[in-house]
């Protein structure tokens, strides 16, 4: 009985705790990767679709800094050529991609986390929980 009672506490501390840190952590994460792979799309459809507006707020940026005192014209100038160039473009490609696989990968995590949730916990095999006693026939008295 006492293997019983453990077993029993056991599983009422598993369904009380639960996983919701897990769960909310996971959900954070998700939720930062689906932000940061929003990002990436927004400036890569920027750069490959709509190369004026990408141009103007390069120069816009570069201008700004140069203002500030914080880059020369020479690095001003390196800057936009990088910024507008295909490298760029191609990285943006290449972090949207990943976001996007990360963020797939985390959210198939989330999903099966949640399931687990609500799903009573499973107990180890222990053969003490399912030992029954052995029915014996009734003795007879002996005679005297």
């Amino acid at each position: 009985m006492h293997l019983l009672a453990q077993a029993t506490q056991f599983r009422e501390i598993a369904q009380t705790a639960g996983n919701t840190q897990v769960v909310q952590k996971e959900t954070l994460i998700t939720a930062g990767l689906a932000a940061l792979t929003f990002a990436a799309f927004a400036g890569w459809f920027l750069m490959a679709r709509r190369p004026r507006q990408w141009g103007e707020w390069v120069e816009h940026e570069n201008d700004f800094w140069h203002g500030k005192g914080f880059i020369s014209v020479a690095l001003a100038e390196k800057l936009k050529r990088w910024e507008k160039g295909r490298t760029l473009r191609l990285l943006a490609a290449v972090t949207t991609c990943i976001g996007l696989i990360g963020f797939a990968l985390s959210l198939m995590n989330w999903i099966q986390m949640m399931k687990l949730q609500h799903q009573k916990p499973r107990m180890p095999y222990n053969p003490a929980l399912h030992w029954k006693p052995r029915q014996t026939a009734p003795t007879q008295p002996k005679p005297k």
